[in-house]
């Protein structure tokens, strides 16, 4: 009889919560905005119980952009955000500085988005701005990359996808960055926990 594998547990630094992160940017599909030049327009934001998982606090802004400030309408389709709300809001300076303050009632967590999107970007705009990117020296877990090593997946799944694996949603994509983040979320136990989706990726065609 052919042994199991053991599979190994995966490895989080000591930490008392897992920051889960998701944003939207400016956008455009007709490459009138160059990827250097998106920027943040609203942060969602989840700190979590690393043993839990259970959500303990939540944070959401607008951010108001500075090079493309008039929102294209594909941008608005996209993370259904409309022009109002980037125009009444704050710009990055101003909301980075809020969402640090939120952070900073919190110790010891790691940060956590669905692919890399969130972290270039608050890089680049705190670059651009000449802001200190406080998250420089906190553990980063790309949770999409994580979930198909974790799962033994071939490819790495979009988070629409990845929920319908987990039977969390079968026909909900979220859009909103706080509602990314909430499913990200739901998702951790696949990721970093010992939960196993069914054997189904064959059900979804790229």
């Amino acid at each position: 009889m052919k042994k199991k594998k053991i599979r190994k547990q995966f490895y989080l630094p000591p930490c008392n919560y897992l920051l889960v992160v998701a944003i939207s940017a400016t956008c455009c599909d007709q490459q009138t905005i160059k990827g250097d030049e998106m920027e943040v327009i609203e942060i969602g934001a989840l700190m979590v119980d690393k043993e839990t998982f259970e959500t303990v606090d939540t944070f959401q802004i607008f951010i108001q952009p500075e090079r493309h400030v008039t929102l294209t309408s594909f941008c608005q389709n996209e993370f259904q955000i409309t022009q109002s709300n980037v125009d009444n809001a704050l710009d990055f300076i101003e909301g980075f500085e809020l969402f640090v303050k939120w952070l900073d009632k919190y110790n010891e967590y790691i940060f956590c988005a669905w692919g890399q999107r969130e972290e270039l970007a608050f890089i680049q705009d705190c670059n651009f701005h000449d802001v200190h990117y406080v998250l420089d020296d906190v553990e980063y877990v790309n949770l999409k990359k994580r979930f198909a090593s974790r799962q033994r997946l071939k490819k790495k799944y979009g988070l629409g996808k990845a929920m319908r694996l987990a039977e969390i949603a079968s026909d909900v994509t979220p859009v909103k960055p706080l509602d990314r983040a909430l499913f990200a979320t739901k998702l951790l136990p696949f990721v970093i926990g010992s939960e196993r989706i069914k054997p189904a990726e064959k059900k979804l065609k790229s």
